[in-house]
């Protein structure tokens, strides 16, 4: 066996601690750089979801607006376009101001 001094054992001990550390710091600097982009795409989805959903619930809004200005041209009784097409009374009576 060899016999090495204290002063070196520390330094190996030492330098070998300090290796540890960085490796450490680079396997944390990777995790949280995969978690964000990993977050960010997760996010996008959602986004990208969300946006459909609302451009198609805006799409039937606006064609059911659509019908009802239609029916209001053809002079339908209020009652029965408040009946077929869901709307409110103040939903109606704004389509009423918008389409003169």
């Amino acid at each position: 066996m060899y016999n090495v001094s204290p002063q070196v054992k520390e330094r190996f001990v030492s330098a070998a601690e300090r290796l540890e550390m960085r490796g450490m710091e680079r396997g944390m600097q990777r995790g949280i750089q995969q978690g964000i982009q990993q977050g960010i795409e997760k996010g996008m989805q959602q986004g990208i979801e969300k946006g459909m959903q609302q451009g198609m619930r805006q799409g039937i809004e606006k064609g059911i607006e659509k019908i009802a200005v239609s029916m209001l041209k053809k002079h339908y009784p209020d009652a029965d376009i408040l009946s077929l097409t869901n709307l409110s009374q103040q939903q109606l009576e704004q389509l009423k101001l918008r389409s003169q």
